[in-house]
């Protein structure tokens, strides 16, 4: 009765700690724990924490590597996978259980017995047909399409970051050049009023010149909202709060240098993105294989030893010990087609992976030959869009210098203006341009030219 007592006691005790253990951290301690910042209140600009110092590009790439949300999902996901391997691992080694039961019982003549027996279980499924094989293959091929996946992805986050820098380049330096024209706006109207006040100038232009003025003031208002969303949008991929307080004036890097070049073959062999659906594909196959296994016999062998006595203590007493062993084949005879219809899925998925994997070959072609295409397009633009703007900016100047000599109208000071505008914006928007283009380029032939790519991990 006492021992049954501590039995008791014990299992209740064990109860009590598992429910205590499965209710989790408050939702405080966990919100700590995500090291969440959140800001007191909404501004147009909000500077939340500090913001990290960015030396290189490589070293925007790894901070984003490092602390994108997203890419943090993928990698506890291909963690995940990587254990679906060691669970399909398992089914090829024997199953060995061991149970302990002890029990007191009442019967009807109002007499106890006690009960207690001690197991040691073995099950093992011979894998007569390959057919766990196949299902370990599934999972490890599975697992590697995915890890492939994954350094595609960071790939993909190392030129999406390089091309949100290059945005906010842009957008900071059309913003200078906005400010510029603004003030240069104004200058011209304090010179055409003064001019108007002597006599000089016909009211009209003084009009004109002051909706230049104001036109150029709602361009740069407008031109720093852009500089903000571009801003934010740069944090968010590095796993930011989007405050927009992110400060670049650089330069536009062109990345004018040659490329590594590789011959289609190459780009097959290399790219994470056509090898992630060629794993695919083989992983697709061994599963039609273990779909097709599914309808052959199977082949079980279990083992038992135990032993069972009115006391735990006489448990280990030899002479109580049995064992038994046990061989069975179990073979489905009816189940409706379901096994079937799954082996006719898993061919189905298996024909619809070999289409995956020949459409990424060719939409990584594509993506290059463009690449390509627009890489050498942008550059020859870029040269005549260079002499356009020196052409557009000296007769901006010399348009107002015969306007105030009063060889010219102030109409044609206004499309001079614009035009130099249009030159020197398309000039910065090329610059981008073709820095975004040599970024793609790097990214369709396999990224291994994209800062920082050829030292990333492929573990998450």
């Amino acid at each position: 009765m006492k021992f049954s007592k501590k039995i008791l006691i014990c299992m209740l005790v064990i109860s009590l700690t598992a429910c205590s253990a499965n209710n989790g951290p408050e939702r405080a301690d966990l919100h700590d724990k995500l090291n969440i910042t959140l800001p007191p209140g909404w501004s147009e600009i909000q500077a939340i924490g500090d913001n990290p110092n960015y030396d290189s590009i490589a070293d925007m790439v790894s901070f984003a590597l490092q602390n994108n949300q997203q890419l943090k999902q993928q990698a506890y996901a291909l963690a995940a996978d990587k254990l679906k391997v060691t669970v399909s691992q398992s089914e090829l080694w024997p199953q060995i259980t061991a149970g302990l039961t002890s029990q007191r019982r009442k019967t009807t003549s109002d007499t106890f017995s006690n009960d207690s027996e001690l197991s040691l279980d073995i099950s093992y499924e011979l894998d007569l047909w390959g057919k766990l094989s196949a299902a370990e293959q599934n999972a490890t091929l599975s697992y590697l399409a995915a890890e492939q996946a994954f350094i595609q992805s960071k790939q993909t986050l190392a030129a999406e970051v390089i091309k949100s820098y290059l945005e906010i380049i842009q957008a900071k330096q059309l913003l200078q050049l906005y400010k510029s024209r603004r003030e240069a706006a104004k200058n011209n109207l304090l010179i055409v009023e003064r001019g108007h006040k002597l006599g000089l100038n016909e009211a009209l232009d003084v009009y004109l010149t002051r909706n230049e003025y104001t036109s150029e003031q709602s361009r740069v208002a407008s031109q720093e909202s852009v500089v903000v969303t571009a801003t934010r949008t740069f944090e968010r991929l590095m796993g930011q709060y989007p405050g927009g307080s992110v400060d670049f004036s650089r330069e536009i890097p062109l990345w004018l240098e040659d490329i590594s070049q590789v011959i289609p073959s190459d780009l097959v062999a290399q790219k994470p993105s056509i090898q992630s659906a060629w794993l695919s594909l083989l992983a697709s196959d061994a599963n039609l294989a273990f779909s097709h296994k599914q309808r052959f016999p199977s082949l079980n062998i279990s083992a038992s030893l135990g032993q069972s006595a009115p006391k735990v203590e006489n448990l280990l007493d030899s002479s109580s010990l049995a064992w038994s062993l046990l061989g069975g084949v179990t073979a489905p005879v009816f189940n409706a087609g379901r096994l079937k219809a799954n082996e006719d899925i898993a061919r189905l998925n298996l024909r619809q992976a070999e289409q995956v994997y020949v459409a990424e070959i060719y939409d990584s072609f594509t993506a290059v030959e463009n690449a390509l295409t627009l890489d050498a397009s942008t550059k020859k633009t870029l040269t005549t869009a260079l002499e356009a703007e020196f052409n557009a900016i000296e007769a901006e100047t010399l348009s107002f210098e015969q306007y105030q000599k009063g060889l010219v109208n102030y109409a044609t000071v206004l499309v001079s203006q614009q035009r130099s505008l249009e030159a020197q914006s398309s000039v910065i928007q090329l610059k981008t341009q073709l820095a975004s283009n040599r970024i793609d380029l790097m990214l369709a032939l396999g990224g291994k030219d994209l800062p920082l790519i050829s030292t990333i991990s492929s573990r998450p």
